[in-house]
């Protein structure tokens, strides 16, 4: 888990359950920004075994930068 969890514990106790969905959409859109960084991150120490194409190195500077937009919730993934 991230360890942006930690403070996201105590907004779990909301007063209504628009409190409770909001935080959890929250947790799951960050959760997957999370893991399209990790999986970016775990790919570099394999970029190597792969040719250096262009294609792969266009696909893994995507992958951090979709990582990046979905962590910072940039248009389109701004709602």
């Amino acid at each position: 888990m991230e360890v942006g969890f930690f403070g996201f514990i105590p907004i779990l106790n909301g007063v209504s359950v628009q409190e409770n969905e909001r935080a959890v959409k929250y947790f799951i859109i960050q959760g997957v920004g999370s893991g399209i960084l990790l999986i970016r991150f775990l790919a570099v120490g394999s970029d190597y075994l792969i040719s250096s194409s262009n294609i792969f190195h266009f696909l893994g500077e995507g992958l951090i930068l979709l990582g990046f937009i979905v962590k910072l919730g940039v248009f389109p993934i701004h709602f």
